[in-house]
């Protein structure tokens, strides 16, 4: 009797300690992140005079077309952060800010985002090709792109361009570096209208 009422409690006991290992070992819950666009309050008032614009494709490297934020370690190193993902695709969200922002600084409300055909004439058409997009919580994001824009109705190159973007991460979280993508996503927007304009 004593020794089956000692074997209950043992059980009773290990079970105990397992629920509370498992309460208090539990895995940190993964966060998600979505790219914003920063340029869209200026939109107010747009009446879609601005030319009509396709944004995208964008061609992104391996590393960024993953789910896990790419954290740079090293001049030649990287790692993929487990616990933070994008919430969908990185080339989706990029295209998405990137379109929302040039409607804002140009003025129009005509911009097709890819793949998307756009249901309207074209103006200008802009492709990219993203070699790194990457950066660490307090460090530097670095944003290499170089983009074309196409003039649709001679359908030839009317600029090819190479931006490289360098943003203070101000603050040592993940937030702060997702904000600092953000930033560098409205400067690459900011150089794409500016050439727009002087065509």
């Amino acid at each position: 009797m004593l020794r089956g009422t000692l074997t209950r409690t043992g059980i009773l006991l290990f079970a105990a300690l397992s629920l509370s290992a498992c309460l208090g070992g539990r895995s940190p819950s993964v966060q998600f992140y979505n790219l914003s666009a920063t340029e869209a309050g200026s939109t107010t008032g747009a009446t879609g005079s601005g030319p009509a614009i396709s944004v995208g494709p964008v061609i992104f490297p391996k590393s960024l077309r993953r789910s896990q934020l790419l954290i740079r370690t090293g001049p030649n190193s990287v790692e993929l952060d487990e616990f933070h993902r994008w919430a969908g695709s990185l080339e989706s969200d990029f295209l998405d800010a990137l379109g929302s922002n040039l409607g804002a600084l140009l003025g129009t409300e005509r911009v097709a985002i890819y793949p998307a055909e756009a249901m309207f004439p074209l103006d200008y058409r802009i492709s990219l090709d993203v070699d790194r997009f990457d950066g660490a919580p307090g460090g530097t994001l670095v944003l290499s792109a170089r983009w074309t824009i196409t003039a649709t109705e001679a359908m030839t190159a009317a600029a090819v361009r190479h931006s490289v973007i360098q943003k203070t991460v101000a603050g040592d979280t993940m937030d702060a570096l997702v904000r600092a993508h953000d930033a560098a996503v409205a400067q690459l927007s900011r150089e794409i209208a500016e050439q727009i304009r002087a065509l």
